[in-house]
């Protein structure tokens, strides 16, 4: 009698334990995933950063001096309708030599009323043309027309950002597999004292000849359980993260980066769908590993 009232004794304070570390485990999760939602998040605001810095790139067409009125309209059109530009705007020679000195601050034209600079088309280009290849192609392409003397584009500028979200894109990768690797030591920590809790009543199932599958199928619901609380509590954070930057943004003086809502609500369901399959995962592989075991040896 006094055995048995210690087994039970044993058996509550263990499933207490359990229950116990599955709700720390749940919130070490939630911080896992939060943390990996806060570097994605990085990658995504980088982007949209890049994106929208690549939208205020100009390409500029140089004329050449002394073309005709007639030659340098048929060039505008031509500009007008090419594929990949989103708007032109004209710079004379005047304008281009009061920009520079206003820049400058000294003054441009000499005192024979000679003016170096050159007329010039200043071009922004639809996104999916702002890459090296591209560019090239269309400084190619233009610089073959006759009234054009030199085609200027920040090219350094745009390797920089490609690098950079690259760089930034590669750190975000392997901290995202630590943090996984994390996750999983953590589902596999509650599994097992999960199974050691239940040792016994899983004993018994097997002996009356009880399927793995059956076994194994509550700790799976358990592990799903405990990724999507774990995903929907990251999720949570995230979006009181994010809302608090941009209003320190605001509050400093700084360029606010948003992001769009379908890339926000894909950030956040990819949180939770993550954490699902962490939990899916975790704890199949977990209860497959330990139930290959003596149970006896989970102490």
């Amino acid at each position: 009698m006094a055995v048995k009232q210690a087994s039970h004794t044993q058996l509550r304070y263990w499933r207490k334990r359990s229950r116990r570390n599955f709700i720390t485990a749940t919130i070490s999760m939630s911080l896992v995933l939060y943390f990996l939602g806060i570097f994605m998040g990085v990658v995504l605001f980088g982007r949209e950063l890049a994106d929208r810095m690549r939208s205020k790139l100009e390409l500029q067409v140089f004329l050449n001096d002394g073309i005709g009125e007639l030659q340098q309209q048929d060039f505008e059109v031509l500009l007008r309708h090419h594929p990949a530009v989103v708007s032109l705007r004209f710079v004379s020679k005047e304008d281009a030599a009061a920009i520079m000195q206003e820049r400058m601050g000294t003054e441009v034209i000499n005192l024979n009323g000679m003016n170096p600079m050159r007329a010039s088309y200043n071009l922004l280009l639809k996104p999916v043309y702002l890459n090296t290849d591209s560019l090239k192609a269309i400084e190619t392409e233009l610089e073959a027309e006759r009234p054009v003397s030199e085609v200027v584009y920040q090219g350094d500028r745009l390797n920089r950002l490609d690098q950079n979200l690259k760089a930034l894109s590669f750190i975000a990768l392997g901290l995202g597999v630590v943090l996984t690797v994390v996750a999983y030591f953590l589902i596999f920590t509650t599994i097992r004292l999960n199974i050691y809790a239940r040792r016994m009543v899983i004993r018994s199932m097997e002996l009356v000849g009880a399927t793995r599958g059956f076994i194994l199928r509550p700790f799976l619901w358990q592990g799903i359980g405990q990724g999507i609380l774990a995903g929907i509590l990251a999720g949570g954070l995230l979006t009181a993260t994010f809302a608090s930057g941009q209003k320190w943004l605001l509050n400093v003086g700084l360029p606010v980066v948003t992001l769009t809502q379908v890339a926000q609500i894909g950030l956040l369901s990819g949180i939770v769908l993550f954490g699902l399959l962490l939990g899916l995962t975790g704890s199949y592989f977990a209860v497959n590993r330990y139930l290959n075991r003596s149970l006896d040896e989970l102490a």
